[in-house]
């Protein structure tokens, strides 16, 4: 994707847009069109305020209990004309979720234990003490494949393994923590060699399906029709100049994502903000999970916790731990919620849920954004986006 650890490199996000994130303060004390099409620019506005900029597009999906979602999107500009009610955004990292998801599921029918070490699955030279716990959790210590030589956009899940054979660990399995989309691939492999079906048909038969969740997809070679395009800033990519808070870049067009393909179970679903909120609350609140794997879903590991002790602070929310799949995200209101973000080539999008809070799930089709701060400025916001 860009997933976490490139957009660290790229943009450097956490350091460089928690400085220049905008605020708008708009009345919640009643809900009206007014209140949520005000917000709805507010959050456009602030997406790339940190650049001069304006996200060309933007979706806000917020669903209270059993209540269909409320979902918003930004009108059509000079840069997108989209007539689709729900339109699709590619969402990158949220797909961890999915594949968390699909591993408890696995664990739950006792068709796989998630202490297994991974061997009985993935030849790995180096994963001798790697279960598919610490894969689910980021504590393997495998490297990210987007910092590995030689990956390109064509590569399978097959080929991106070929390349994590041939790296060496970053740290003894179980010890630190560090996001990897290296991990989430092996997942995707996992989920493929218990099963012996495609990952995609696994997706479908066990969450998309049940869910009705009819506009996520993983990404393929192709968009369907629907997807709007997405666009990121000409910096912080290889060969450019790193992208600086208070400069103006112009903004490039995304038709095929280097990222796309490659990140497959860590990153390749496409979905709307509307799905996105479904999701979330039916993996957070929901019965998708019975209650011993809903609860290994909502512990923080203490790995991860330390991991983030000095980075994950964003104005409005910080991210303070992760789970298996998830993201712990703590608000200054006090509030807690879970969920995750996603990076991908001309994307970025988030989805959290929590108790007493609804689902809440914000797309745009601008790499660069903060969705951190997004979705605590979302929050704030909920009663413009909630039905009357």
């Amino acid at each position: 994707m860009p997933l976490m650890s490139r957009m660290s490199s790229r943009v450097g996000i956490g350091a460089v847009l928690s400085a220049a994130s905008v605020f708008v303060a708009w009345s919640e004390s009643a809900y009206s069109e007014s209140c949520g099409s005000r917000a709805l620019v507010g959050l456009q506005e602030q997406a790339g305020a940190a650049f001069s900029t304006r996200a060309p597009a933007l979706s806000v999906s917020v669903k209270q209990a059993e209540v269909s979602p409320v979902t918003w999107k930004s009108p059509s500009t000079d840069l997108i004309r989209s007539e689709q009610e729900q339109p699709l955004f590619h969402v990158g990292s949220i797909t961890k979720t999915f594949t968390a998801a699909l591993i408890l599921l696995l664990d739950q029918e006792r068709k796989l234990r998630i202490a297994d070490p991974i061997d009985g699955w993935i030849d790995l030279p180096s994963s001798q003490g790697i279960t598919v716990e610490m894969l689910l959790t980021h504590t393997s210590g495998i490297p990210d494949i987007l910092d590995l030589p030689g990956h390109a956009a064509q590569d399978s899940p097959e080929d991106s393994l070929a390349h994590i054979v041939k790296a060496d660990p970053l740290f003894l399995p179980g010890t630190r923590w560090k996001y990897s989309n290296s991990n989430y691939l092996l997942l995707g492999l996992i989920v493929e060699r218990v099963t012996g079906q495609s990952y995609a048909d696994v997706l479908s038969e066990k969450i998309l399906q049940p869910l009705e969740l009819n506009d996520t997809y993983l990404w393929g070679t192709e968009d369907r029709q629907g997807v709007l395009p997405g666009f990121r800033l000409a910096c912080g990519s290889i060969g450019q100049a790193s992208c600086d808070v208070g400069k103006t870049y112009p903004l490039e067009r995304i038709s095929n994502g280097r990222d796309w393909r490659v990140a497959w179970s860590a990153g390749g679903l496409v979905s709307t903000a509307r799905d996105l909120s479904i999701w979330i609350q039916a993996l957070v609140k929901g019965t998708l999970l019975d209650d011993a794997h809903r609860k290994l879903l909502l512990t923080p590991t203490p790995l991860s916790i330390a991991g983030l002790n000095k980075m994950g602070q964003f104005n409005g929310i910080s991210w303070h731990a992760m789970s298996m799949g998830l993201m712990q995200f703590k608000l200054d209101n006090g509030s807690q919620v879970w969920g995750h973000s996603g990076y991908i080539d001309g994307f970025s999008a988030i989805a959290a849920a929590g108790e007493g809070l609804p689902s809440m799930a914000i797309t745009v089709s601008l790499e660069q954004s903060n969705v951190y701060e997004l979705l605590a400025s979302g929050f704030s916001k909920q009663m413009c986006f909630s039905a009357p």
